[in-house]
């Protein structure tokens, strides 16, 4: 299947899992309900029917008035011949982000360094730090900077860099679809590279801010790697 093929598809199981996730969010409401400590965390498993594809439904409750207005994040494992891809889905803005199986190798090989962790473990690990990604379209001037990179993708028509918690990620964007090919760590990044990452810090940082109140901006925030 081609990358719009999957978005398409996913994002149609997104919706049709819909009911499923008010269901779980029932139950989630009931756990911060009897809890004590905060934030309250739970990601449950929901299959789509037709495709039999499997979504994550991540909530979080910073606290107890949040047990009926949970922060959620969706995001889909699916298996292709060549290994485990990870989408994270916006049904409300109809777009996906993709990560192949060659991103998470360099994930495990320059961030996490834990050969003892399954590929799927791997991939919730990552998805439960990310909270957002501020993604840039390259410059020409940057771009021709960054030619100069060794993790910079030169196969792509769209080249675009973005920031997470775990540090800079490089890919391409195809109309609403995104593919994230790989991931530098803040400890790997040349003299030439820091103007670059902070400015993209910056952007994540605004992001964050404008989306989230400040007390969850700040648990988000504790979350980036230096």
């Amino acid at each position: 299947m081609t990358l719009p093929e999957i978005h398409a598809e996913l994002l149609k199981d997104c919706e049709d899992i819909q009911a499923s996730v008010e269901h779980k969010m029932k139950l989630f409401g009931s756990v911060v309900l009897k809890s004590s400590r905060y934030p309250v965390v739970r990601r449950y498993a929901i299959k789509s029917k037709n495709r039999r594809n499997v979504f994550y439904v991540r909530f979080t409750a910073f606290k107890r008035g949040f047990w009926k207005n949970p922060a959620i994040h969706t995001y889909c494992i699916y298996s292709r011949p060549e290994g485990l891809h990870c989408a994270f889905l916006d049904p409300i803005h109809r777009a996906s982000i993709i990560f192949p199986p060659h991103f998470f190798s360099r994930y495990r090989e320059r961030i996490v360094r834990d050969d003892s962790l399954g590929t799927e473990d791997l991939i919730h690990l990552f998805s439960s730090r990310t909270w957002a990604l501020s993604f840039q379209p390259v410059s020409a001037e940057v771009q021709q900077m960054m030619r100069q990179w060794r993790e910079y993708p030169r196969d792509v028509d769209v080249p675009i860099v973005a920031f997470g918690p775990d540090g800079m990620l490089f890919g391409q964007c195809t109309g609403k679809v995104t593919l994230v090919k790989t991931i530098v760590s803040p400890s790997m990044l040349h003299e030439d590279q820091v103007p670059v990452y902070e400015s993209l810090r910056d952007c994540y940082q605004r992001k964050v801010l404008d989306y989230y109140p400040k007390g969850e901006a700040e648990y988000i925030f504790s979350l980036t790697r230096t």
